[in-house]
């Protein structure tokens, strides 16, 4: 995103990763996997390789992790043509009722779409194309697969951020993937586009020990400020005024033509720190997830909460995190929050 909150595209002239056009280009014909930890251009390489297949006149889907990485895709005119949606909205297309998606856990709308399946049960794409498909069951992968003749899986089994409610979920893996569907290909993304060097070891080094993936990337940015560019915890901020405060501390240093993506715990804590930034006077953009039409766009500061970040990168990240009950997939949510960042990385504990 630049700047002004703005989804861009490189365009396909300025890709020269092998593997990334390998992917893009890789035939229709064949189920795909595309591997890579974050800032590798998996999401790249999935909407190329979709908006390239529609030029062939292929009937194609693209599905991604959350309704936020998609307004912003689709907040550019250009991508607002194109089918374009998240899992749950795909479902909303063939269960036309609001309280269908909000009133169900993950499970009740798995059964419910594997229902629709059965009931419609034929071929209606060449291919869909998934980002972020560790986020998904076997289970829906399977149901998916019948509605289209091969899929494009873009995932990294590390990036899990588990489900907000707190319930457990066995979320899909790359063994699982190929017991599924024989003879399917993988392709790794082996270059970071995305993090300074000292990010993503500090990162890697923090949250993944004993977890390590067998593509790290080819790291060669520096940020700027190497000192500043990674973070230990500011601690004891438990209160929203002192949380705000610090955050306010942070953001007097971010430079005009910078982006700051301030990632909070759940939706009371961004209205709270939206509403402190405010009575500041300091313009930013917030997310409220789950309720349509409460996306706001200002200058380049955005809260949104641990859950709807996947997908987003921004130039300064600050992760508020408080004790909570929900450690499943703990260490893997903190690793995609701190991977968000291109160039400093702050966090700053409740506790």
């Amino acid at each position: 995103m630049n700047n002004n909150q703005e989804f861009s595209l490189p365009s396909l002239e300025t890709i020269s990763e092998v593997n990334m056009l390998k992917a893009i280009h890789f035939p229709i014909e064949k189920n795909l996997i595309v591997e890579g930890t974050p800032g590798t251009g998996k999401t790249v390489v999935a909407l190329h390789r979709y908006f390239e297949l529609k030029k062939q006149n292929k009937e194609c889907l693209f599905l991604c992790f959350n309704r936020l990485l998609k307004e912003f895709i689709q907040k550019n005119s250009y991508y607002s043509k194109y089918d374009i949606n998240t899992f749950d909205g795909f479902i909303y297309k063939y269960k036309k009722s609001e309280k269908f998606i909000t009133s169900m856990d993950s499970e009740e709308i798995e059964k419910i779409f594997s229902n629709i399946i059965k009931e419609r049960g034929n071929i209606e794409y060449n291919s869909i194309i998934i980002d972020e498909a560790q986020d998904l069951t076997l289970s829906i992968l399977e149901n998916l697969h019948i509605l289209t003749k091969t899929l494009c899986f873009c995932l990294d089994e590390r990036q899990t951020l588990g489900d907000a409610s707190g319930k457990h979920q066995e979320y899909i893996t790359i063994d699982a993937i190929y017991n599924t569907f024989p003879g399917i290909t993988k392709i790794n993304l082996t270059r970071n586009f995305r993090n300074s060097k000292e990010i993503y070891e500090w990162a890697a080094n923090k949250f993944m020990k004993g977890n390590e993936s067998a593509t790290d990337p080819q790291l060669t940015k520096n940020a700027p400020h190497i000192e500043d560019s990674t973070s230990e915890f500011i601690t004891g901020k438990n209160t929203i005024e002192s949380q705000g405060e610090a955050i306010c501390q942070i953001l007097k240093e971010l430079p005009n033509n910078k982006t700051c993506g301030i990632l909070v715990p759940d939706t009371d804590t961004v209205k709270s720190i939206s509403k402190y930034l405010t009575q500041q006077g300091i313009k930013h953009g917030s997310y409220i997830s789950g309720k349509r039409e409460q996306t706001d766009y200002f200058q380049n500061i955005f809260i949104a909460n641990h859950f709807t970040c996947k997908g987003l990168e921004f130039d300064w990240v600050i992760v508020l995190v408080n004790k909570t009950t929900n450690t499943d997939y703990i260490n893997e949510r903190y690793y995609v929050l701190s991977t968000r960042a291109k160039e400093r990385l702050r966090f700053i504990s409740t506790f």
